[in-house]
């Protein structure tokens, strides 16, 4: 999976982002969405209840997670435990570097 041209795609993060940072605020909202019945409240988070709101609403129109009984009670997809699963394993230099074609929405055997 190349992650650079997915978050490029469904985050918007242009060439100019700084990665490293963008990572750093979405993998532990996905690590909290992961968590489902050890997970503490959303405001441990974040210091605003609006952020927590804006990037909860991104993952889920981006197919990473579900509402659940509220956007306060999410979880992932399977596409979103892909995901995460893809940002665990790969070091950020290597996302960083990734090359080629703009993700196009399908998930290809040996790149999940």
């Amino acid at each position: 999976m190349n992650i650079k041209a997915f978050l490029s795609n469904e985050f918007h993060a242009c060439g100019c982002t700084n990665l490293e940072a963008v990572i750093a605020v979405l993998r532990p909202l996905m690590e909290w969405h992961d968590a489902v019945k050890e997970r503490q409240p959303y405001s441990a988070l974040y210091p605003h209840e609006g952020i927590f709101y804006l990037l909860a609403g991104i993952l889920d129109a981006a197919g990473l997670a579900e509402h659940g009984t509220a956007i306060r009670c999410p979880f992932l997809t399977d596409a979103g435990k892909l995901f995460i699963k893809a940002l665990r394993e790969t070091p950020i230099a290597d996302i960083e570097a990734a090359e080629g074609v703009a993700y196009d929405g399908l998930w290809y055997p040996g790149y999940a």
